[in-house]
């Protein structure tokens, strides 16, 4: 009910000013919290990418010790004819994508593997290129498919 005062209508609810203020600073908010969120999703994408590459170069050590050479994404799914024998799960393939990253193993021989993982998109699912090879270190380049002489994972520069 409205109640006369003063001779001015008592009226409810929030003013256009109070209004655009809140609008402003959930904007502001969110500014501040996107950022944040991407990078927490680059980061988080790295480091599973890292981790699958850790798996790779296990089940790479596996095949080769049980072979006597190393193995392309479909051996090491597809090691044995029964398939008791899986060194990765069968959801491994020559450019898969897993968190933003896609794998791919170009140089496989009986003495050598190399093992390349690019971020799908630069920038929003991850800034860095990763590599591991037969020597099990993992390298970095932020703009190409890393090399032999790019700075390994874990090296203070």
């Amino acid at each position: 009910m409205n109640r006369w005062r003063r001779g001015k209508v008592k009226q409810k609810g929030f003013t256009l000013i109070e209004m655009m203020i809140v609008v402003a600073i959930i904007a502001v908010i969110v500014a501040i919290t996107i950022p944040t969120l991407i990078r927490s999703r680059i980061h988080s994408n790295e480091a599973s990418t890292i981790w699958n590459l850790r798996a790779i170069c296990t089940a790479q050590v596996s095949y080769h010790s049980a072979n006597n050479t190393y193995g392309d994404f479909n051996s090491l799914v597809n090691s044995s004819p029964n398939l008791t024998t899986r060194y990765l799960d069968e959801s491994w393939s020559e450019g898969c994508i897993r968190q933003g990253y896609v794998y791919s193993m170009p140089q496989v021989t009986t003495v050598q593997f190399v093992c390349y993982a690019s971020p799908q998109t630069i920038g929003y699912s991850g800034n860095r290129y990763f590599r591991i090879d037969h020597t099990g270190i993992i390298r970095y380049n932020e703009s190409q498919l890393p090399s032999n002489n790019d700075p390994v994972i874990g090296d203070p520069q």
